[in-house]
């Protein structure tokens, strides 16, 4: 169907995803694969029930965006113009939804280019605790490494020692008791809470221990993340813009697609502004903002997020020409290359790499946060991977940096997580296999190994017709778009 922003339609796009040497595998049923993305489609949407874009807790970062990929890889697959409306819709709401102009300030009161998180993501807004009478007794604050919107609080003083009193801190989320700390003094109490690694961050204000609190959850801070979340929702913003240029079928898109794209490109001069690349010459990659109310504040950002980036930068390049966004681009694939280990053939690399990894010490002066860590080696777990994929796809195609072998080495690492079972097949949580978690916990986050084709497409797509007909999921979503976009003369054609 033609879509509304249309002049006119004319024949298969072609593929702008896939690089050459890719020889992707026909699916068995193309009509099934069509109804299993709309039937998901409709869930999402459904879900949403209407509601505005908003990235508070990661909305539009882990979902939205992947949804508007999803309409964008639908419609090159098959030309039907009712998912450039369905982007369109999406898209006109995470654009407006972006902080300066929704009119929602930082934590500092400041308006940013990007689009504002908390939530589970975002440390607890520091609360003071009174005494019997009515006086300051002390700061506390929420900074736990994650889920700080879901710790509730309980304040008990000891009924038998009046100079004493307990702090309990569970996770709603988990179930579990994240901090306890009974006996507690006006003296000691900074010294047993402000540990390497503890949940709360405490102050003395008074003399007097606390009155008593049934459980309480602190609300969590408001920020930008513009390196770590910004780039995974310019990817669609900036990659209709390129499609716009490169197919005049879009042409009626233009407008839209250029306020799309100015507000991709005003985000990352806002990045670029802050200082927070780290360049090494050939390579580089960008830190998370310090002071930041985010534990890993200072840190160099994951590989994740600077492949999103990366991707978005790709697609920015090819919808303006300017060299920045190409040089940008090649800096992150080279620095993201050296990231990666392979063995007997197959790739590797870790969650996260320096700082998080070997740990470091106040003296350091890496986080205002963390003062000190111990640092946290683990391996690359398989739902952030998909986005490294996609860059180093994006990558190849381009003879950017990656090649196909590169890309490719990532298929046998696939072959040695995979197992068949009675639902089709399943995936280890890490790419460290049976060491790094267990089985069967990410099975739908296997998009970018899609776009790998060949017998790995064939098995992610055995995953999903297998478990996720009644996926109800943004990412889902997209992975049902990579399967249909791989089925489609689309990809045969490229």
């Amino acid at each position: 169907m033609a879509s509304r922003w249309f002049k006119a339609v004319g024949g298969l796009l072609t593929a702008i995803l896939v690089m050459a040497a890719i020889n992707t595998a026909p699916a068995a049923d193309t009509a099934a694969l069509l109804k299993h993305f709309d039937d998901c489609g409709e869930r999402v949407r459904a879900a949403r029930a209407n509601k505005a874009s908003s990235n508070l807790n990661g909305g539009i970062t882990w979902a939205d965006s992947y949804e508007m990929d999803a309409y964008l890889l639908m419609y090159e697959a098959t030309q039907n113009g009712d998912y450039i409306d369905n982007f369109v819709s999406m898209a006109d709401m995470v654009n407006t939804a972006r902080a300066d102009k929704s009119g929602g300030v930082d934590y500092k009161g400041v308006l940013h280019h990007g689009w504002l998180t908390d939530g589970q993501y975002t440390l607890g807004q520091p609360a003071t605790v009174l005494d019997k009478d009515g006086k300051p007794s002390f700061m506390l604050q929420a900074v736990a490494h994650q889920d700080n919107n879901s710790l509730t609080i309980q304040i008990t003083p000891d009924s038998k020692n009046p100079k004493q009193f307990s702090i309990v801190v569970m996770n709603l989320l988990t179930g579990n008791q994240v901090g306890n700390w009974l006996g507690l003094t006006m003296d000691t109490l900074e010294a047993k809470v402000n540990t390497p690694g503890s949940v709360l961050k405490v102050r003395k204000l008074g003399g007097n221990v606390p009155i008593a609190h049934n459980p309480f959850t602190l609300p969590t801070q408001r920020c930008v993340l513009l390196s770590h979340q910004s780039g995974r929702i310019m990817v669609p913003l900036a990659k209709v813009a390129a499609m716009i240029k490169k197919y005049p079928d879009m042409a009626g898109l233009a407008h839209r697609g250029q306020m799309y794209l100015t507000t991709a490109e005003e985000t990352f001069a806002e990045l670029e502004n802050e200082k927070a690349w780290v360049d090494q010459g050939e390579g580089g990659y960008y830190k998370i903002e310090k002071g930041a109310p985010i534990w890993c504040d200072g840190v160099p950002d994951a590989p994740y997020a600077l492949s999103a980036m990366g991707t978005a930068l790709l697609y920015m390049n090819d919808a303006t020409g300017k060299e920045l966004y190409a040089r940008r681009a090649t800096q992150l694939a080279t620095f993201i290359k050296t990231l990666i280990t392979e063995k007997d053939g197959a790739a590797y690399m870790d969650h996260w790499y320096g700082p998080v990894n070997k740990g470091w010490t106040k003296a350091d002066n890496i986080s205002v946060n963390t003062p000190s860590f111990k640092g946290e080696p683990q391996p690359e777990k398989i739902e952030f991977l998909q986005d490294t994929l996609r860059f180093m796809v994006e990558c190849a195609r381009r003879k950017v940096v990656f090649t196909d072998a590169d890309v490719q080495a990532f298929a046998k690492t696939f072959g040695k997580m995979y197992g068949e079972t009675d639902k089709g097949g399943a995936m280890w949580a890490t790419v460290a296999g049976e060491q790094g978690g267990s089985r069967g916990e990410k099975n739908s986050a296997v998009s970018g190994f899609m776009l790998l084709g060949g017998d790995t497409l064939q098995k992610c797509e055995k995953i999903y017709m297998g478990q996720c007909t009644a996926g109800d999921s943004a990412a889902e979503l997209y992975g049902w778009a990579v399967l249909n976009y791989m089925a489609s003369p689309a990809a045969a054609n490229k």
